[in-house]
């Protein structure tokens, strides 16, 4: 062998398993005429070559730069020379799973690509109609991961062995399912079985399950249907009979509801910016939050009250199968009632799903780790990405090569919050992130909680030896966390609520270790404060690695705990508690009886207050008459959004309204005196529209007060009144030509980015 030639170990880290690498890195090295091998490990993918550096340093730009699979994420590539020794070829490895050490990514299930979307809708192709076609672009991955690496060994994928066609492909390098390791075609792979609401099993016919099915919604039945992630529950979303039966099974009689459309193009009506599209027809595929146009008609109680409409395209092959036949959009929604976790197991959906749904559709592929569908939305002006559910696609790595970061320990679990929850796992420098799980007040939740973070722990062989909670002594992930350490004997550390927020933005985007002044403005609903109030509108600034709280709203008496954030009725009443106003525009909601507790309670000293922005919204729609009492987490406060959208869209969006902005010499913005304000306009018939959309501007004007208050040039912004779109753009319109914005990326603005804040918190405080 040429003295020049030695051999060379390439190692590339990130998101590099389960998305066709290793057959990218071997018809990489026959092209380069190479010799060695490439090989999946618990930390990430190994190249060995024989070559000389020239040609080992041209071969590792190509091969985490120039020709990346579509659906990898590179963290970090670099190269070593090692013992030399001489290979005869290059071929792809298969070692036995190695224990006691991971340092991987997980790859997240993929939506159905293009080239199988095409074949299964071929007569000549042999994959015809199968519901469950996959290649090396697409199909599920961390919903049926057993173990670390991925291979198919180690999914459930093993239960099904490959026809003689289906190894034909996987092992011919010109092939597309070259090393696929979930390929399958209906010889050798998944079956379906329908079920009726009897919970007797109908068929595992491919076409007399689609005919019984489509009959079903042509007659306004519901369907059950397993997708990537856990069952669907689908009818005709024009028919409202079925839609209504839905939401009364569901207790959600307003939160609007997804259509899955039966392709891109019948979905053009809509009216979808480059941004959109390209989202819906990408690789995570999610539930997309869609402008509503003028002159388009819309299905009937799906979501009446909002401007937006969710629309998501068939993600997984067997809702192709069924739409392409169908051809109108469908209601898809979560298997689940109100509040629990999605149901996934074949044996539970038949058990508890007969009572709404006429058929039960399963398959014989396990889920292993459910997910629901994620759900972003882009703002009207800017096309500012927000992510507002993080889950199937999206879920579950945090990888990000510009954010290097260092905890105390080299393994720690940190909890999140309660509404919106999530965990996030620390561990050689990786951080994982868990999909969103739901509302941990639940107890279902709970159980769903425990079994994925179980199932996590396992997988990436993780030891916690610190575990971080959020400061709320109340919070289940704060008590469940406490009951983690005392049983594994660990430490803790209590990060408050909005800290942790503002360093999921600051981790989001590298700058924790920024020497500029940033401000944070971190709104929501609510935070278990540093002075045992509740916060919720918060400015911070953040300088030396020190966070310095400079701005809020001034407090107001929060009353009847949690049912005050489901009564804007009441935050209304707690703001306007000591104004002359409140007789005459609060009186009439409330009975008698209930007016006289509520009078008492603002009478008492020792009522905790609250900073909530959250319930400020709120009761600027009980006080125009919106909503009193809302039946989901940010009804009122949305609908505030689409009325002052309305406005804004009307004039084009050149602001020319007065705002209802003042604030003290402490920056403070006062709930009280906007509310009076408002109350006037409302006297002097303003417009609904006018009076929000004014509302949303003196929000906006407060931000730049506060941020030349504290000679800030860089702003940051996170909590989940940041959903909003429109206040999004109008920060932006507003403020850009003056101040680094800087908005979340990757994160939900909402609560699941606490676990990661957590961590980032943590790596400060180290």
């Amino acid at each position: 062998m040429d003295s020049t030639i030695k051999t060379w170990h390439i190692h590339i880290k990130g998101l590099v398993q389960g998305v066709g690498y290793r057959p990218l890195i071997y018809k990489l090295a026959i092209d380069y005429n190479l010799n060695g091998f490439v090989k999946n490990g618990t930390d990430g993918l190994h190249v060995i070559i024989n070559s000389t550096e020239e040609t080992a340093e041209k071969f590792l730009l190509d091969a985490s730069k120039n020709f990346v699979p579509e659906l990898a994420t590179i963290s970090s590539a670099n190269k070593k020379l090692i013992e030399n020794k001489v290979y005869e070829d290059f071929t792809i490895v298969h070692d036995a799973a190695p224990s006691g050490f991971t340092e991987l990514s997980m790859t997240p299930d993929f939506a159905l690509c293009q080239d199988c979307r095409e074949e299964m809708s071929d007569p000549d192709n042999r994959r015809f109609n199968y519901g469950f076609i996959t290649c090396t672009k697409c199909g599920p991955r961390f919903s049926i991961i057993q173990s670390l690496p991925y291979d198919r060994a180690r999914t459930e994928m093993d239960n099904f062995k490959m026809c003689q066609n289906c190894l034909s492909e996987y092992h011919d390098v010109t092939n597309r399912r070259y090393f696929s390791q979930t390929n399958s075609c209906t010889t050798c792979g998944v079956q379906m079985s329908l079920y009726n609401y009897k919970k007797e099993q109908l068929s595992t016919a491919s076409n007399e399950i689609c005919s019984l099915i489509i009959n079903a919604w042509n007659e306004g039945k519901i369907v059950a249907i397993k997708g990537i992630g856990g069952f669907l529950l689908c009818c005709d979303a024009s028919n409202n009979e079925a839609v209504s039966f839905l939401r009364v099974w569901k207790n959600r009689p307003s939160k609007p509801l997804a259509l899955m459309y039966p392709s891109i193009n019948s979905a053009n009506n809509i009216s979808l910016s480059p941004h959109e599209r390209k989202t819906l027809m990408g690789p995570k595929s999610p539930i997309v939050l869609l402008s509503k146009t003028e002159g388009t008609a819309y299905h009937k109680n799906i979501c009446d009250n909002s401007d937006r409409l969710g629309v998501m395209i068939p993600y997984a092959p067997v809702f192709q199968l069924l739409l392409s036949r169908f051809k109108k959009p469908i209601v898809a929604t979560s298997a689940n009632k109100s509040h629990s976790p999605i149901i996934y197991q074949n044996e539970i959906a038949i058990n508890n799903l007969s009572e709404i749904a006429q058929y039960i559709l399963t398959n014989d592929r396990n889920i292993l780790i459910p997910q629901d569908d994620s759900v972003i939305t882009y703002t009207s002006i800017n096309a500012q990405k927000i992510i507002l559910r993080r889950s199937r696609g999206l879920a579950p790595n945090y990888i990000n090569s510009d954010l290097e970061l260092k905890l105390e320990t080299d393994q720690v679990l940190a909890m999140g919050a309660d509404l919106k929850s999530s965990f996030a796992l620390f561990k050689n420098s990786m951080i994982h992130t868990s999909p969103f799980l739901g509302n941990l007040s639940e107890y279902e939740v709970q159980k769903y909680f425990k079994n994925i973070l179980n199932h996590f722990l396992e997988l990436l062989l993780i030891k916690p030896n610190t575990i971080l909670l959020d400061k709320h002594p109340e919070y289940v992930s704060h008590q469940l966390g406490l009951k983690y350490a005392s049983e594994w004997n660990l430490k803790t550390l209590s990060i408050q609520h909005h800290h942790a927020h503002f360093c999921a933005l600051l981790g989001e985007h590298a700058l924790q270790n920024s020497n500029d002044k940033i401000l944070g403005v971190i709104w929501d609903g609510t935070g278990f404060g540093l002075d045992d109030n509740i916060w919720g509108s918060e400015f911070f600034v953040y300088e030396e690695q020190q966070f310095h709280r400079c701005a809020h709203l001034t407090y107001f008496k929060h009353i009847a705990h949690d049912k005050m954030s489901k009564e804007p009725r009441l935050s209304a009443l707690a703001i306007l508690a000591a104004s002359s106003y409140k007789e005459a525009h609060l009186r009439e909601k409330f009975t008698k009886a209930e007016w006289n507790i509520y009078d008492v309670l603002l009478k008492k000293d020792d009522t905790i207050k609250t900073s909530s922005m959250g319930r400020f919204f709120d009761a600027l729609a009980s006080i125009l008459g919106i909503q009193d009492i809302q039946t989901y987490e940010g009804e009122a406060a949305g609908r505030i959004e689409v009325l002052a959208r309305s406005y804004f869209k009307k004039c084009d969006y050149h602001i020319e309204i007065e705002s209802y902005f003042s604030i003290d010499e402490d920056h403070k913005l006062h709930p009280k005196e906007v509310l009076e304000k408002v109350i006037i306009d409302v006297d002097k018939g303003i417009p609904k529209t006018e009076i929000a959309a004014k509302f949303h501007l003196t929000l906006v004007c407060w931000i730049e007060a506060v941020a030349q208050s504290q000679e800030c040039k860089k702003i940051g912004f996170s909590g989940g009144v940041f959903q909003n779109s429109l206040l999004v753009d109008l920060i932006i319109i507003q403020l850009k030509n003056k101040f680094k914005l800087y908005f979340h990326k990757d994160l939900a603005p909402n609560d699941e980015n606490i676990a990661f804040g957590q961590l980032i918190y943590a790596s400060i405080r180290k």
